[in-house]
């Protein structure tokens, strides 16, 4: 086997991770073995696992012989690889039990065995933090891929990412500048205001007195995420047959984008030009410093707003009703006229300002964070979206389903296939209670569990994006439920998108 993966002329050779992989499987053979007795098919699927990881890794080891990098990081990417694989031969543990199982017995030991997976995947993004972070924060949102205990295990992510060294975050902007942070601004506060899993944020102050906000890259998080993504294709196979919606091809090219697009900060700062541009006195965003911003340094201007829920929480009802439908119709604008979709709509990423003018003693504007995984939306499709909300307004069952297809969608059957999804966005949009009975995000939570049962189902990307700035903005008017009609709210800027 040496044979297939030569070791790099700077580095060690890699470990045989298709060995470990191997025992790793006959362990798990061996125990299940004895309680069912028979256990060829399993032993078939163990063996064509490790097969899989044999390959990919020689194959991934052979074309990286030239990056001492990565060589330096085979006991993270052997880690990865273990702790997945780990992982999956207990799902195939379970395949083989669940067949001499009742069936409802069978559906509560997944449950619980969901539960322990997601627990064990959580706590190793916790663990290892970089890129197996962001993947876990990023997978958090795939309500059409993943069982309801990984959502929910995923998604304490978003809150558990601890802050970078002093020292590290200073080096990093010493190499950006090539000066250290007190020459580049007349003060910088060492402890961040914000910390994410690819970047915190620090506030300080130019010479001009202006407070900025300076967005600053992990130290090495580029080459983390290399490993990180490098691993999850070794495992994909075995992966997508434990988890039959998953496409391990579309999984790791989303994910690969998405991180990619964080990395670019160039990116972002030209979002930020071209959207503090024409804010509105309603809604904006930080308008970035250019001649500052590096590769791996963003500075932009600084909000000292308060949380957007925690405004709405002292706010009037009026106020409240007219904050919530000051952030729709600006979304939809986004969505439907620029085709901008805000991946990440978290009430984190909205702060309030309050600006109290002569005439109005209660104004204020709403601030939009972090465009950093912000998607653009080609004109076809965000037409296609716009005919959706339309369709929806009409309730139009048969033409909502054409559209999806339209969209992306497919599913064995065509257009007839997609109708139960399309019965579900109705149901979300006009609930049989009124909108005081409305509740978007299990109404969301519903579709995408109706998506994981509808056979060999495609769903675009770009959906998963709008959904959740649906999911995001409709928990928002389910916990206060303001009096406004959402689909009249967002129609006037339907129809412009449409004249378009």
């Amino acid at each position: 086997m040496t044979t297939m993966m030569p070791p790099m002329s700077d580095a060690p050779a890699p470990p045989p991770l298709w060995q470990r992989a191997r025992a790793l499987f006959e362990q798990a053979t061996d125990r299940v073995g004895h309680v069912l007795g028979r256990v060829d098919r399993l032993v078939a699927d163990v063996r064509r696992d490790a097969r899989a990881v044999r390959d990919d890794s020689a194959a991934l080891w052979a074309t990286a012989s030239a990056r001492a990098a990565l060589a330096k990081e085979t006991p993270r990417f052997a880690r990865i690889v273990s702790e997945s694989l780990g992982i999956i031969a207990r799902y195939r543990v379970h395949q083989a039990r669940a067949e001499h199982l009742d069936p409802d017995v069978a559906a509560r030991r997944l449950d619980a065995l969901h539960t322990r997976a997601a627990e064990r995947a959580t706590a190793l993004c916790e663990e290892l933090g970089g890129g197996v972070l962001k993947l876990g924060q990023t997978l958090s949102a795939r309500r059409d891929l993943l069982p309801a205990p990984w959502v929910v295990a995923l998604a304490r992510l978003q809150d558990r990412v601890p802050a970078e060294a002093t020292e590290a975050v200073e080096a990093a902007l010493t190499a950006a500048y090539g000066a250290p942070p007190s020459e580049v601004f007349a003060a910088f506060e060492p402890e961040p205001v914000a910390a994410g899993s690819l970047a915190q944020v620090h506030r300080a102050t130019l010479a001009s007195g202006e407070t900025v906000a300076v967005k600053v890259q992990r130290p090495g998080v580029g080459r983390l995420l290399e490993i990180d993504l490098a691993a999850l294709r070794v495992v994909a196979r075995a992966l997508g047959d434990v988890f039959p919606v998953v496409d391990p091809d579309s999984l790791t090219a989303e994910l690969s984008r998405l991180i990619a697009d964080e990395l670019d900060f160039q990116r972002e700062a030209e979002l930020l030009s071209e959207l503090a541009a024409r804010a509105s006195s309603a809604l904006t965003v930080p308008a970035p410093h250019l001649e500052l911003c590096r590769e791996t340094v963003l500075v932009m201007g600084f909000s000292d707003g308060e949380r957007l829920t925690d405004f709405l929480d002292a706010a009037s009802p009026g106020v409240q009703r007219e904050a919530l439908s000051r952030i729709i119709c600006d979304f939809a604008v986004q969505v439907f006229v620029d085709g901008l979709v805000h991946t990440d709509p978290h009430p984190g990423n909205f702060l309030v300002e309050r600006r109290p003018t002569d005439a109005d003693a209660d104004a204020f504007r709403v601030v939009l964070l972090d465009l950093g995984s912000a998607r653009r939306l080609p004109r076809e499709v965000r037409r296609a979206y716009a005919q959706l909300v339309g369709a929806l307004a009409g309730r139009q069952v048969a033409k909502l389903a054409g559209l999806l297809e339209a969209l992306g969608f497919a599913a064995e059957g065509g257009p007839e296939a997609l109708a139960p999804i399309a019965e579900e966005l109705v149901r979300a949009v006009f609930p049989s209670g009124g909108l005081g009975a409305l509740d978007a995000r299990e109404e969301l939570a519903r579709a995408m569990r109706l998506m994981r049962e509808l056979p060999k189902l495609t769903v675009p990307d770009h959906f998963v994006a709008v959904g959740r700035v649906l999911g995001s903005l409709g928990g928002l008017v389910m916990h206060y439920k303001p009096d406004v009609d959402l689909v009249k709210l967002v129609l006037p800027t339907v129809a412009i998108a449409l004249r378009g």
